[in-house]
């Protein structure tokens, strides 16, 4: 039992403390407080462990990639650029671009680390003429599959990250 007025636990319960002579008043209210303080540790815990497991289900937030040979962002509006996110388990792709080089393995753009999948993923994207396949490495390189035509290359997938 502390002396003095009292202070909290390790749970954050007030304990009552001895400063006074009617100590007896004190260890009656102290054993309610201790009982509380039972409960409430392990559902701190509780609740710690959910918030850790909600904060991986969010999504992260929007980012561009690093685009190469000569691929770029759509000029249109802030809505249709190319973005990424991830989630604890998916990659979501969505936007347009212009191409650039259009042959057969043409990497496009690269995905940041945490944001790469552990084994090659292939997606479908859309051009302007056709759809088109595209392979995402563990290296983070999004790759043609085949040599495209077209004006515009318009991707919206969720890969599995898992």
């Amino acid at each position: 039992m502390p002396l003095g007025l009292g202070n909290y636990d390790a749970n954050g319960i007030w304990q009552y403390g001895e400063s006074d002579k009617r100590e007896l008043a004190s260890d009656l209210l102290n054993i309610g407080q201790e009982s509380i303080s039972t409960v409430i540790g392990p559902l701190n815990n509780q609740v710690q462990q959910i918030d850790e497991r909600v904060a991986g289900l969010e999504p992260g937030g929007w980012i561009s990639p690093t685009f190469m040979n000569g691929w770029s962002d759509s000029d249109a509006n802030n809505y249709d650029k190319l973005k990424v996110r991830r989630t604890k388990d998916e990659l979501e792709i969505i936007g347009r671009m212009i191409p650039g080089t259009l042959s057969a393995n043409t990497v496009i753009f690269e995905l940041p680390p945490g944001h790469r999948p552990p084994a090659r993923r292939f997606v479908e994207g859309w051009t302007s003429s056709a759809p088109v396949r595209l392979t995402i490495d563990p290296d983070g390189a999004v790759a043609l599959g085949l040599a495209i035509t077209g004006s515009l290359l318009i991707m919206n997938d969720r890969i599995p990250l898992t």
